[in-house]
């Protein structure tokens, strides 16, 4: 029997409404309202890989959007800073996205 993943997204979402905050991605011409996330990078993270110092990690649950993120269309606006999306990686267990970990730059 196959795990459902289904209730592991639902429970992220709420998870996300509960705790995050409110950013938008912007693609082109259009606003996708979101909730998110922001958290930083660690140590070994930034040791072992083409982090930056500034560099913010981000969650977004992926019922939020009705959009896959994308680094080269979408920006990320968070209280009024614009964001450069450098990297979106995303968690989709089953092949059913729970959320995407977008790692931002301004």
């Amino acid at each position: 029997m196959a795990y459902d993943y289904a209730r592991e997204r639902k429970a992220a979402q709420d998870g996300f409404t509960k705790f995050g905050a409110a950013m938008i991605i912007r693609r082109g011409d259009t606003d996708h309202a979101c909730v998110g996330l922001i958290d930083g990078y660690t140590a070994l993270e930034r040791a072992t890989s083409l982090v930056q110092f500034a560099d913010q990690k981000v969650l977004v649950p992926a019922d939020s959007i009705p959009i896959v993120p994308d680094g080269e269309l979408d920006v990320l606006l968070i209280d009024g800073k614009t964001y450069r999306i450098v990297t979106v990686t995303p968690l989709a267990p089953g092949n059913i996205p729970i959320y995407f970990e977008l790692q931002v730059r301004l």
